[in-house]
């Protein structure tokens, strides 16, 4: 069975702190943790996100669900150059 191919999800409409959080590492925002909830997210999967509304590609390092509720997840992001 092949592995599926990697996913982008939009953030970039969603409202910080109410639909997700995003605490970045550091002085920029090149590097983060964001806590959502969603089910099918996988690592290698893409995140949108529009902080000041400018739309900012990550990738998903490394990703942890949390067990109640199952589709809660935090992720270890990475920005991606477009």
């Amino acid at each position: 069975m092949k592995p599926r191919p990697a996913r982008t999800y939009d953030y970039s409409r969603a409202v910080p702190g109410v639909d997700y959080s995003f605490d970045k590492l550091g002085e920029t925002d090149h590097r983060g943790y964001m806590t959502a909830q969603r089910s099918g997210v996988k690592v290698g999967d893409y995140i949108l996100l529009a902080p000041a509304g400018v739309i900012k590609k990550y990738r998903i390092q490394q990703l942890d669900y949390y067990s109640s509720p199952h589709d809660m997840w935090i992720a270890f992001l990475s920005k991606v150059d477009k």
